[in-house]
């Protein structure tokens, strides 16, 4: 007896398809979608926000 087994190519939309079905089996009171989008900060300006020390 033979058996085939077949996994779609692992693909970003397979990650979140995957991620969504596991947090909706094991955390379902998780939010799965954002509020609002990130914003989309400049790196000159994260760089004054966010002060590195060596």
């Amino acid at each position: 007896m033979t058996a085939t087994l077949t996994r779609p190519t692992w693909t970003t939309e397979f990650e979140i398809e995957t991620i969504d079905k596991l947090i909706a089996q094991y955390a379902p009171h998780f939010p799965t979608t954002r509020l609002q989008e990130p914003l989309d900060i400049p790196i000159a300006q994260l760089s004054r926000l966010v002060s590195v020390s060596e």
